[in-house]
């Protein structure tokens, strides 16, 4: 596992600056939110590990939030963040 990038940082807050169910609980994990590594997945993107100490998003299902973005070549990016349904 590794820290979030300065970009991986700037996509996650964009994705969490709207206000849903869990909302403000995902903001409280992504504060200390670690990225699995690529060996850790086998998917594109990047994926997050939030400690187990930390408070769950009392949500009774997945919440899909998604934002569009241009990149500095301006071409269409899309990024999509799935908050999971607290467990047990």
């Amino acid at each position: 596992m590794r820290h979030l990038s300065d970009q991986e940082r700037e996509v996650l807050d964009l994705l969490l600056s709207v206000e849903f169910p869990g909302s403000a609980v995902l903001r409280e994990q992504a504060k200390v939110a670690m990225v699995l590594t690529d060996e850790e997945t086998l998917f594109d993107g990047f994926f997050l590990h939030v400690p187990h100490i930390v408070p769950r998003a009392e949500v009774v299902s997945t919440v899909p939030v998604e934002a569009y973005a241009k990149s500095a070549d301006s071409t269409e990016a899309f990024d999509l963040l799935l908050a999971s349904p607290m467990v047990g």
